[in-house]
């Protein structure tokens, strides 16, 4: 079923969590439920069918993943898109393989015991480990978009506090991904909580294939973040082209971490951290938790008096960072190479980490 993603409302959702069928050699063996953590088998393959809209206008198919364990193979009506590495989100463009009405998406996952298929023995390596419960599948939601001809493919915002705190420069970086040459309007706005405290806008021209687009604006009376005081804003990015328009949003916050001497300063102020080690699991249900108990945890965390919280050993759901900043803890995060031996390591399973 299709719908309107609540926050990038130009973009239509085509949710593909639910029933995903398992076959082992080729065989249907049983029906499983996506997402979830499943215990390790070895190879094999979750598939299942799906509706398409009919894509107008230059519109793209994009297939979203949030997380696999350990290594995936994603095809589409047959076509292989590409392949996955544990934890980390991935995105197919489909667009050339999508048909209006029934489609078919297949993900052959590799959890354990890879054979002789190097990429996938790194990717089992560098996710499988004896410290802590395996779980194989697909461990996180995935879906598809159907987004405009030109996208706001990523935003990077950077910015630099005045001496005071007062008031920030900011730079931000839009990459724009168009499927053919355009010409539009790139803007940015951004908002704590309703007032605008700033807006930049651009009008250029897109290069089918990628355009970065750089804005630049300065904020004045800064609401900082902190643990005590997490000030969060609410970053907009919007391009309008012949293509279509496309939306997307982030929370933010400004804030200064430094060190003097051997203290971290917060804003100019001594930080002391006091935190735990969290990691993202829960008994029985593997990586794959929900988003309230994702919130009882943090707040659970934050209610011991805690400021910080250590992500351990390999990348969590980015929810978990979000709820971070939303009720003022510090994190931590990690890429996944818990317990490994550098000098042992393949140097194609470090690239692997290091790209993360």
């Amino acid at each position: 079923m299709a719908k309107m993603d609540s926050l990038n409302p130009t973009r239509t959702v085509v949710d593909l969590n639910g029933d995903w069928e398992r076959y082992i050699h080729d065989k249907l063996v049983e029906v499983v439920r996506v997402p979830s953590s499943l215990p390790p088998l070895g190879v094999y393959r979750l598939q299942r069918s799906f509706l398409m809209p009919r894509l107008a206008n230059g519109q793209r198919g994009i297939m979203h993943f949030d997380a696999i364990t350990y290594y995936g193979r994603v095809f589409v009506n047959g076509h292989e898109l590409g392949s996955m590495i544990p934890y980390l989100p991935h995105e197919f463009d489909f667009t050339q393989y999508s048909q209006e009405g029934r489609n078919t998406v297949a993900v052959e996952i590799t959890d354990a015991a890879p054979g002789a298929d190097g990429a996938a023995k790194d990717a089992v390596a560098f996710g499988f480990s004896g410290g802590w419960e395996s779980s194989g599948g697909i461990i996180r939601d995935v879906y598809v978009e159907v987004r405009a001809g030109a996208f706001v493919d990523s935003v990077r915002f950077a910015y630099q506090l005045s001496s005071g705190y007062a008031s920030a420069s900011c730079s931000t970086k839009v990459s724009v991904s168009s499927s053919a040459t355009s010409s539009g309007d790139c803007e940015l706005v951004l908002l704590l909580g309703s007032a605008e405290a700033a807006r930049a806008r651009r009008s250029m021209s897109f290069a089918a294939g990628t355009t970065e687009v750089e804005l630049v604006f300065d904020v004045k009376d800064v609401a900082l973040w902190s643990p005590e005081d997490p000030n969060l804003y609410e970053l907009r990015a919007r391009v309008k082209t012949s293509l279509g328009e496309d939306q997307w949003s982030c929370k933010t916050g400004f804030r200064e971490i430094k060190t003097q001497g051997r203290d971290f300063l917060l804003n100019g102020k001594r930080l002391v951290l006091n935190g735990v080690c969290r990691h993202d699991m829960w008994k029985d249900q593997g990586f794959t938790l929900t988003r309230q108990q994702q919130e009882q945890d943090m707040r659970m965390i934050k209610a011991m008096g805690c400021n910080f919280v250590r992500l351990v050993h390999y990348p969590h759901d980015h929810r978990i960072v979000r709820l971070a900043d939303e009720i003022g803890l510090l994190v931590s995060e990690e890429p996944g190479f818990w317990n490994m031996d550098f000098d042992k390591l393949p140097a194609s399973e470090i690239d692997l980490g290091c790209n993360i």
